[in-house]
């Protein structure tokens, strides 16, 4: 009997020969079959519209910024300024949000982000000034600081091992961040080949005036498979329970520093080395960091929290 045990995957359970109890091969078979729950499903999308929040100020503040500097007299400085105060901002929440998601719980702290920008974005849109303004843009950018932590760290712990990602789980969180970053890359440096020959023709020649509409678009679609959201859902992953949520804390407030930095020097950096020369220099960052991903991260695709900190603790022995 012991042998005809192990030679199948399916035994019958006495005086019943209808039911059947499951061997390991079929469990694994199980395992695979992912049940979409609705209300982990509803919990993540409303979750993640809080990151939405981001996305959504650097797109109205690209545009607006152009009214807002006629309208209220400010320099090209006082631009930088205003448009990477919120990455720098956000950095506060950012550092706060870890703490107090473990304090009062992760639901709460989604409520504190987006009454947060709420009101940030309220003060933003009655300001008569440009301090006004930018005390506006300061309590915005803390309410996205704590967003941009709290919102794939619920969605992490809400959600099964083999849906935390939807499209990422079909694909892999490894080789989509790696072709983001390696197409950005490319993008990179065409849109820099691109604005410095426009820069040092006289007669603007179409194909290149092509080349950078085409580079960005495709930056902004590589972003949009790699960077942009694997970067949230790996660092909500790879770090154990106990330290998930200060650890995500550390990762996004390093992410808001950086952009922070970049943002309000680009245009400084740019009158110096050129545009051009500012995307070969980010094309060559794309570079080093995908070099990096391909030799130091590993694959989490599929792997539950508990498996994931395992691989990371024989990864560091």
């Amino acid at each position: 009997m012991e042998e005809m045990n192990n030679h199948h995957h399916y035994h019958q359970l006495p005086g019943n020969n209808n039911e059947e109890i499951e061997g390991p091969s079929s469990q694994k078979h199980n395992q695979n079959k992912v049940h979409l729950n609705k209300y982990a499903f509803a919990g993540a999308i409303l979750a993640s519209t809080n990151s939405i929040l981001l996305g959504y100020d650097i797109g109205v503040m690209s545009g607006a910024v152009i009214f807002i500097k006629e309208d209220l007299n400010i320099t090209s400085l006082q631009v930088e300024i205003l448009v990477g105060c919120l990455n720098v901002c956000s950095l506060i929440g950012s550092l706060a949000s870890g703490k107090f998601s473990d304090l009062i719980g992760r639901r709460y702290t989604i409520m504190i982000a987006a009454a947060t920008f709420l009101i940030g974005a309220l003060l933003m849109g009655l300001a008569p000034s440009f301090s006004f303004l930018m005390f506006g843009r300061v309590i915005a950018g803390i309410g996205v600081g704590f967003s941009l932590m709290i919102s794939p760290v619920y969605v992490a712990e809400l959600s099964p091992d083999l849906t935390r990602a939807l499209v990422l789980d079909k694909f892999g969180r490894r080789p989509m961040l790696l072709l983001g970053s390696s197409g950005m890359a490319v993008s990179l440096f065409g849109l820099g080949l691109g604005c410095t020959l426009l820069q040092n023709s006289n007669e603007k020649p179409i194909w290149a005036i092509a080349l950078c509409v085409v580079a960005v678009c495709a930056n902004v679609s590589f972003f949009s498979i790699g960077l942009g959201p694997i970067t949230w859902v790996y660092s909500s992953e790879i770090f154990p329970m106990r330290l998930r949520a200060q650890g995500s804390s550390l990762a996004i407030s390093v992410n808001r520093l950086i952009s922070g930095i970049v943002s309000m020097s680009f245009l400084s950096i740019s009158e110096e080395i050129t545009f051009g020369g500012m995307f070969f220099v980010l094309g060559g960052v794309m570079v080093v960091a995908t070099i990096f991903f391909y030799n130091f991260l590993p694959e989490t695709k599929g792997k539950s929290l508990e498996e994931i900190q395992t691989l990371f603790e024989d990864e560091t022995n």
